[in-house]
This record gives C-alpha cells, sequence and structure tokens, in this order.
C-alpha cells in the first residue's frame, strides 16, 4: 500500500512539474516567418512600377516629399508609396529556387509580369496560390510566396498615385477669395475675400459669422479629394466663369484655381499643374459660403 502511495505520488509530482514547465515556456509563434529582405523604407529614394500594354510609373523621393514623374508631374500620394514600400518588410512565407525559366512560367513569372523597382531592387510579381491567395514573387532568384496587398497598385491608372489633398501639409493659408453660393445654391458673380486680421478671419461681408468663416478655411486647408486626373483638351478650352484665389503664408505670390460644377460633381483646377480634383457635389456648401446680400 505505501509503496502504492509513493507511485502516485511520484505522478502527481511529474504532472506538477510538467505543468510548470510548460506554463514557463515561451509557445513557439506561427507568424514567425522571415521577412522578404532586410532594407529599410528609409533608404528607398526611386520607384519604378512596370506592367505590360501600360506606361511606366516612375516616384522619386525629393526635399518636398515623394514626387511622380513620369507618365506625369505631380506630388505623390504618401499612402501608396508606404503600401509599396511595405513589399519591403512583409513576410516570405516560402522560398523556391526555380531551376530554369520553365519553372518560372509555372507560376506566371516572364518578362511581361509586372514589377516594381525599388532602387536596384527588382520585385517580379506572378500568380497566386490556390488555396493560400498568397502571391508568388521573384527576388533575387528565388521565388517567394507572401501576403500581397500591392497587386491592385500595380494595375492602376498613373493618376492614382497623385496626391489627393489641394493643397500640402505645409502651405498654410492667409487669403481666401471666391465666389458666394445664391438662395438657388449655384455659384453666383457675387465674391468675398476672408482675411485674417489679430488671429481673427474676417470679411466685408457681415452676414458671416466668426465661426462660419473658420470653418470655411478648414474646409479649404484640408480638402481632400475623392479623385485627382490630369486635364482633358476639352476642359482646357471650357470657358471658366468661376475663380478662387489664395495666398499662403510665407509664400506672397497668390495662385489661381478654376471651379467647375455639373449636377454631380464638384470640380477644383489647378491650371499650373494641369490637373483636375473632383469633389462630390455635396461639397459645395461645404467650400463655398451663402450670403443674405439683397437682390
Amino acid at each position: 500500500m505505501k509503496s502504492r502511495y509513493l507511485i502516485n505520488l511520484l505522478l502527481v509530482i511529474i504532472v506538477l512539474v510538467l505543468y510548470w514547465f510548460n506554463s514557463q515556456t515561451v509557445p513557439s509563434s506561427d507568424n514567425s516567418y522571415s521577412p522578404l529582405t532586410s532594407i529599410a523604407r528609409e533608404s528607398i529614394t526611386s520607384i519604378t512600377i512596370t506592367r505590360s500594354n501600360n506606361d511606366t510609373i516612375l516616384l522619386t523621393k525629393q526635399d518636398n516629399g515623394w514626387q511622380l514623374i513620369q507618365p506625369l508631374t505631380a506630388k505623390a500620394n504618401d499612402t501608396r508609396i508606404q503600401l509599396i514600400l511595405s513589399l519591403l518588410s512583409t513576410a516570405s512565407f516560402a522560398q523556391l529556387t526555380p531551376k530554369d525559366d520553365t519553372e518560372l512560367s509555372r507560376f506566371e513569372l516572364n518578362d511581361s509580369s509586372p514589377s516594381v523597382r525599388l532602387n536596384d531592387q527588382l520585385f517580379q510579381f506572378g500568380a497566386t496560390e490556390t488555396l493560400s491567395k498568397h502571391r508568388y514573387i521573384f527576388y533575387k532568384d528565388t521565388i517567394h510566396l507572401i501576403d500581397d496587398h500591392i497587386s491592385p497598385l500595380l494595375n492602376a491608372s498613373a493618376s492614382s498615385f497623385i496626391e489627393n489633398r489641394l493643397f500640402a501639409l505645409n502651405k498654410t493659408i492667409k487669403t481666401l477669395s471666391l465666389p458666394t453660393l445664391d438662395a438657388d445654391n449655384r455659384l453666383s458673380k457675387d465674391t468675398i475675400t476672408v482675411t485674417q486680421h489679430n488671429g481673427h478671419w474676417q470679411t466685408n461681408d457681415v452676414t458671416l459669422s466668426a465661426d462660419a468663416l473658420t470653418s470655411l478655411i478648414q474646409t479649404w486647408q484640408h480638402a481632400y479629394a475623392t479623385q485627382v486626373l490630369p486635364l482633358t483638351d476639352k476642359e482646357q478650352a471650357a470657358a471658366i466663369q468661376h475663380t478662387v484665389e489664395i495666398t499662403f503664408k510665407n509664400q506672397p505670390v497668390k495662385i489661381s484655381l478654376s471651379i467647375l460644377v455639373n449636377e454631380n460633381s464638384l470640380s477644383i483646377i489647378d491650371d499650373q499643374s494641369q490637373l483636375k480634383y473632383q469633389f462630390p457635389i455635396s461639397m459645395l456648401n461645404q467650400l463655398f459660403a451663402v450670403t443674405d446680400r439683397p437682390q
């Protein structure tokens, strides 16, 4: 009996030791995969996107931020830039060294495959794996399997890489001159000029409160278009009936923007950059003030 008691006690002790050991051991992570590269995002100064039957897109990092250089010139959208640069640190779930071009073709990796070049590092995008939907990518003589969030950008138009913000963050409005809305919610020939004096926004229109003027300026300051497109020849030739004039702090040169309105959208045109910033028509009441001037 005593012997059986000692055996049972020993078993209990063993179980307790094993439980303690397991509780102290950090479980291995299923996500402990190596990153695709060890390259730092900050070191990248050039992005080239190549795709068959479409324009090659070139973006470069300059002193004033990322710029779209080809096929058109504009400030680049930082969110899209960071998404592309995330490729550097994305996890590589599996690797395969292909023996020849035939094996590459099995994964739809060839000269016509869309590719991204970050500085001098080339990444070619192939097919997706059937079950996981991960993407096959060819980098440094190795086929990697990655969780791909970048491919949709490779097939997007060049204009989708343009920054949607109407004004850069480092530009602060000093004066704003713009048309007003009439009683029928249409842009009129009347204009107001809003200026800042002793920290307060002022205008010659007494019907607009200080809060309304502040809201108006803030809306213009942070205006973010739903889409930015290059001007068409037809739009360039259109007779513009309304303009907005703006000056910024530390930038005395006045800029002029053209306004186009139709039933479905509001377009603000930067003639200098030849770009059209499109907004929903609902923004008309936020970007332009209704005044109660006598008719």
